[in-house]
């Protein structure tokens, strides 16, 4: 069965470049560009890994984090953050999120967090 990974991030050119990577790969991969969108979807289905921006536009996903993680139903899925801001990595560890990758991140680099994480 296919592992299924939600992709959140508001540049649309690095959430198909990840989403076209993991597909290839063989996983299931639904992308969000808007982090209401995301967590409207997330409410009423599952995920194995989901892939969050540090910041989108109006939503900060340190933020969105602390939310999933509080969330008996949802806090066991593995949260993998990007960020251009690798600066904000104490900030990140204090959210909850299980893994980081600084953008710009390498194919095999993403690839590596995902095989771990989504088991």
């Amino acid at each position: 069965m296919k592992k299924h990974v939600l992709v959140v991030d508001d540049d649309t050119a690095i959430l198909d470049a990840i989403s076209q990577t993991l597909e290839e790969k063989g996983y299931k991969v639904t992308g969000f560009s808007r982090g209401h969108l995301f967590l409207q979807f997330l409410e009423s289905n599952g995920a194995d890994l989901i892939i969050l921006d540090m910041f989108l536009r109006g939503m900060d996903g340190r933020e969105i984090t602390k939310l999933i993680k509080k969330d008996k139903n949802k806090k066991n899925i593995p949260v993998l953050m990007i960020s251009a801001q690798s600066g904000e990595v104490g900030s990140i560890a204090e959210s909850g999120v299980d893994a980081f990758l600084p953008k710009p991140f390498d194919t095999l680099e993403l690839l590596q967090e995902v095989e771990r994480l989504a088991v």
